[in-house]
């Protein structure tokens, strides 16, 4: 099991500690100061790392690029892996990068793995997610041959031999498999037109879209009632 995220807590990080999570991607050198000073045994952790590789994704969706702050940047990276070694609670067991979600070209993936490979040899990569579907008619998502042979190759051509390599192909995995429904409220004429959908479970009301499935500026294929029967009819909705 693995514990992921940006901003652990106190609490989150006594949590997993407790429950024996294996491996903790570190994020940033607040998640070793905590850790160093909850941990009671040995400690496997990973090191995220921004690659420095942006994919063309919606930009709400891109992590890998050199403008982003919030992972471990690649002329951080040697410091933190430093630290870590010398640690007596904490194991470095290899890195982990993720360069974005939503991702329609598989070439990015194998540029993230070349950059991580200059900050040396380790046991484990994890080399993330964020293998595209296709949400609009025009969308060519990869299919996940390509993705895998792209990765594999990369990784015989940077990685150790013999190093595990681990991915995260989640979206690819069950995007196609269910629909999100919402209920228009209220449609604007102004020029253009715009349509506001209910608000999910627990959000304030009249903040819109569901943001996880709908992002501000990216594409979703409006799939209605009164459009199946007529393929050419279904827009493509750009989210705002």
């Amino acid at each position: 099991m693995y514990l992921h995220g940006n901003a652990k807590t106190t609490a989150e990080l006594t949590m997993a500690l407790d429950a024996g999570v294996a491996t903790v991607v570190v994020d940033n050198f607040d998640d070793i100061d905590r850790l160093e000073q909850l941990a009671t045994r040995p400690q496997r952790v990973l090191i995220r790392i921004i690659p420095g590789v942006a994919p063309e994704t919606h930009e709400s969706q891109s992590t890998g690029g050199r403008r982003l702050q919030v992972r471990t940047a690649l002329d951080q990276a040697r410091e933190a892996i430093t630290r870590i070694r010398a640690s007596e609670k904490l194991q470095l067991d290899g890195l982990h990068l993720h360069i974005g979600s939503q991702i329609l070209d598989t070439e990015p993936f194998a540029r993230a793995v070349e950059a991580v490979s200059v900050l040396g040899e380790f046991p484990v990569y994890d080399v993330g997610g964020g293998l595209g579907v296709r949400y609009t008619l025009k969308d060519e998502a990869p299919t996940v041959e390509q993705y895998l042979d792209t990765i594999a190759t990369a990784a015989r051509n940077y990685l150790p031999a013999g190093a595990k390599l681990v991915i995260e192909p989640g979206r690819s995995l069950v995007a196609s498999s269910c629909v999100t429904l919402y209920r228009v409220t209220t449609v604007k004429h102004t020029g253009r037109t715009f349509v506001a959908v209910g608000r999910r479970h627990g959000r304030q009301p009249g903040r819109g879209a569901h943001r996880s499935g709908l992002r501000g500026g990216s594409g979703h294929q409006d799939d209605g009632p009164a459009r199946r029967d007529n393929p050419a009819r279904r827009p493509s909705v750009r989210v705002r």
